[in-house]
């Protein structure tokens, strides 16, 4: 199909809608969108998460290692919790991750860390999303730091009030005031 074509399940008030809400073109919603069907066919219309790794790498296809961070972020795609990501979630986040401010695309990290959805990220979750993120990276620890060390570092500058909960506003705050702290807790996917 060639990226001009409107698949015949996409009509023109679906597009006028993502034009306005993201920064994409049309050309490339409808591209984007023919080639999430071709991977949801399966599963009535979604993603399932093996078939959303499959997709994400497909787009992101320069990042390896990368397969436990797609696992998580899925979820933060999955705004319904019904267990697929549907094109219309997996737009508005994309668009976020992609072309969002520093702001927005934090905000959106914050909810990939928050495993549990309870609003807060805990020394567990710093823990899982950490290394999830140095295996994609690549990135080497300097000196005798540990994951360990560098995950208790992490969470000890993140964690402004010291009650071993850091809250989106932590968050957010610490990873725009802190280049380091961004580049390892933000990571370019």
């Amino acid at each position: 199909m060639r990226s001009k074509e409107i698949p015949p399940n996409l009509n023109e008030d679906q597009i006028k809608f993502w034009l306005a809400n993201t920064d994409l073109t049309k050309e490339e919603l409808v591209k984007w969108y023919s080639e999430f069907y071709e991977y949801a066919r399966a599963n009535s219309g979604g993603l399932d998460k093996d078939s959303f790794i499959k997709f994400f790498s497909k787009l992101r296809h320069k990042k390896k290692n990368s397969d436990d961070f797609f696992k998580l972020a899925f979820n933060a795609f999955d705004k319904d919790n019904s267990g697929t990501v549907d094109f219309p979630e997996f737009i508005v986040a994309f668009n976020i991750i992609s072309n969002g401010d520093l702001k927005k695309r934090l905000e959106w990290m914050f909810e990939v860390y928050d495993l549990n959805n309870d609003k807060i990220i805990d020394r567990q979750e710093i823990q899982t999303i950490v290394k999830a993120v140095l295996k994609m990276s690549k990135k080497k620890l300097v000196g005798d730091q540990t994951d360990e060390t560098k995950i208790n570092e992490l969470f000890e500058n993140l964690d402004n009030n010291e009650n071993n909960k850091i809250t989106e506003d932590e968050f957010v705050e610490n990873c725009m005031n802190n280049v380091f702290m961004r580049e390892i807790l933000s990571p370019d996917i």
